[in-house]
């Protein structure tokens, strides 16, 4: 059972084949994150493994905040990584921030911009996290 009692993620196939296959051509190919790119990359240490991992996800920022929609939940892998280490770095428009304090968030506490597109892709949960002052580069 996970954090917040659901066993499984949704579409679980198609997490396993862009967790596998599809991020690793996005990050590989540096998509994500550069000046311009729809996407951001996420940089988190696991949480056994120690190990280092950049994951490529729709990333909006509002001032000194970050908004990440939570495609496949609260339960995926960098998700848990970020909640748990309470920090982590994001590549967005070209440039590093250090975020710190995730938290899930409701799709209903999000300004009405980002809220409808989100409820018609059926989304609900949300992580946000703050850019740490001073830390941008």
């Amino acid at each position: 059972m996970t954090p917040t009692g659901t066993a499984t993620l949704p579409h679980g196939w198609l997490h396993f084949v862009a967790r596998r296959f599809l991020n690793p051509v996005i990050v590989g190919l540096g998509i994500a994150g550069r000046r311009h790119a729809p996407l951001g990359l996420v940089f988190s240490v696991g949480r056994r493994s120690g190990r280092a991992y950049a994951t490529p996800l729709a990333i909006h920022r509002r001032a000194d905040r970050l908004v990440i929609p939570l495609t496949y939940g609260p339960n995926a892998r960098w998700c848990l990584n970020v909640l748990a280490a309470g920090a982590c770095r994001v590549r967005l428009d070209g440039r590093d921030l250090d975020a710190s304090g995730p938290r899930v968030v409701s799709r209903a506490s999000l300004p009405r911009s980002l809220r409808e597109p989100y409820r018609l892709v059926r989304i609900r949960e949300f992580l946000e996290l703050t850019v740490t002052e001073g830390q941008a580069r």
